[in-house]
């Protein structure tokens, strides 16, 4: 192999060899082939490298870890609400997919937290969105007429959204303990409340057209009249409430003042009669003491003789028993 003189040339350090007069600025070298404003491949291939957490550091069971695993963490990692749970519980995204995914399957089977489920995507939901209709609605200019047909559309909607909730509730509230019985009534809930709302279907019209209207109004006038009979009776039996209630306190206020008053004239005697007590012991203190007389002497108490001791009596013979006296004597009658 023969070197060309170019190639025995030395070149000095920090020096750079000199251009050829016939060379052309920019001939030989590779021209760029990235669009402008992007990274060329290899260099957007490192940078997203080392944007990607290191999901080493974060706990996974041991049959969550491998290459596939890494895999799915990085597709997972796109998912905002993934990432924020993985990082804040110091997992891999894959762990909370698969705890997603186990929540799903109880709740499906067993309906474990039906309820909170079923109000937060049938009622939280949904009242957050007829709020934001109800404040687009009220912030509308004039000349907007287009925006108002919509908006307006979008109000009745919600208006229908709520009463065929409304009439969902009720009857579930009626035959509560019959339909929980129904293997897997949670999930076919959630499912049906989902279907009122979502934009591309909008069930909740096809169910007010079809169920909830007809019977509405052809018991509209039943319904007027018995709310109008009920709120009648419930106000007449608010006023009894509130006038018995009134008379018997008043009952109760008369019978205390007369118990009162009997108190007072019973305490009216004791009051006097303690003046009167403590004005004597006043008096008492305040006149002066008495001097009390001095004995002169100790009265001597004559001493008394005794008493000469009686001599045993002797004891006297029987006298002879007396002659005995004669009889009397006996009437007797002649017949």
């Amino acid at each position: 192999m023969q070197l060309s003189e170019c190639d025995t040339k030395p070149v000095a350090v920090g020096v750079q060899p000199e251009a050829d007069a016939n060379d052309k600025p920019g001939e030989g070298l590779p021209l760029p082939t990235t669009p402008p404003g992007q990274l060329p491949t290899g260099l957007a291939s490192d940078v997203k490298a080392m944007k990607a957490p290191r999901h080493n550091e974060s706990w996974a069971p041991s049959f969550l870890k491998g290459k596939t695993a890494e895999a799915v963490n990085a597709d997972l990692d796109e998912v905002p609400l993934v990432r924020h749970l993985a990082r804040r519980l110091q997992v891999t995204p894959v762990v909370v997919a698969v705890g997603f995914l186990l929540l799903s399957l109880i709740f499906l089977l067993y309906g474990v937290g039906g309820q909170l489920v079923c109000t937060i995507f049938g009622v939280a939901l949904p009242a957050f969105e007829s709020f934001k209709a109800v404040e687009e609605f009220a912030n509308l200019q004039e000349g907007d007429g287009q925006n108002v047909y919509n908006k307006a559309s979008g109000m009745q909607f919600w208006l229908t959204y709520w009463i065929v909730v409304a009439a969902i509730s009720s009857i579930e509230c009626l035959f509560y303990y019959v339909v929980v019985w129904i293997p897997g009534y949670y999930p076919l809930k959630l499912g049906f409340l989902v279907y009122l709302y979502i934009p591309r279907v909008r069930g909740a019209n096809h169910v007010y057209n079809w169920f909830v209207s007809p019977v509405l109004k052809r018991n509209r006038a039943t319904i007027d009249l018995t709310l109008e009979e009920s709120s009648r009776g419930l106000r007449k039996s608010v006023s009894n409430v509130a006038s018995s209630a009134m008379d018997a306190g008043l009952g109760a206020g008369k019978e205390s003042m007369v118990r009162l008053r009997r108190g007072l004239t019973m305490v009216g005697p004791g009051i006097e009669t303690m003046r009167i007590l403590s004005s004597e012991l006043v008096k008492r203190r305040s006149a002066p003491a008495r001097p009390e007389p001095e004995v002169s002497a100790v009265q001597e108490v004559p001493e008394t003789e005794p008493e000469p001791e009686v001599a045993e009596a002797e004891v006297a013979e029987p006298e002879a028993a007396s002659p005995a006296s004669p009889a009397s004597p006996v009437p007797v009658f002649q017949g």
